[in-house]
């Protein structure tokens, strides 16, 4: 793997931002409603059931994902993982699912000893399973680099420029074509 550029390498500060990372909180999908058979009998117990448990769902989702926030900020990954997996694990349509996925495969990648084959199937699972969501872009971008950093220029190379062609108007896209432009030699 050849760097143009070897003071970017340190993961090109690639994973340095997530200290200091801002997080978008778009609607991926509708996170799935109560179960309908525990709902009562009464239509207005029934209203009243379905608004209380909607609230419930969101407040619980946005918890694990905060944790999840604080853990990365704090450097403590595993916990990190841990509480943006119950993200995905009890909100799998959630509106942090997405975002959750994306924030893995960045802890896989920035922990002491990176884990990149597990930071590319979490950056994937953005790209394959959310593909409205506003984190396709950063994530495919992500997937590029992480590709570089396990050693495969030409596929590494190939992500990049479809990033870069894709995305041509938004952020990744143009970091994409910088990273293509200083890192990749291949």
């Amino acid at each position: 793997m050849t760097f143009k550029n070897p003071r970017v390498f340190r993961t090109t500060a690639i994973w340095s931002s997530i200290v200091g990372c801002r997080t978008s909180r778009h609607r991926v999908k509708q996170s799935p409603g109560p179960d309908t058979k525990t709902v009562a009998a009464d239509p207005a117990a029934s209203e009243e059931a379905l608004a209380s448990n909607a609230g419930d769902e969101i407040k619980a989702e946005q918890s694990y994902y905060d944790e999840g926030l604080t853990s990365i900020r704090a450097r403590n990954y595993e916990q990190a993982i841990a509480s943006l997996r119950s993200v995905i694990e009890h909100y799998p349509l959630g509106v942090y699912a997405a975002n959750a996925y994306y924030w893995i495969g960045e802890v896989h990648a920035a922990k002491p000893e990176p884990d990149y084959e597990a930071a590319r199937q979490a950056l994937v699972q953005v790209i394959k399973s959310y593909p409205s969501s506003n984190k396709v872009p950063d994530a495919a971008f992500k997937l590029g680099k992480v590709y570089h950093l396990m050693g495969d220029c030409q596929r590494a190379k190939s992500a990049l420029t479809d990033v870069a062609k894709t995305y041509s108007t938004k952020s990744a896209g143009k970091l994409a074509e910088r990273y293509l432009l200083d890192q990749i030699d291949c």
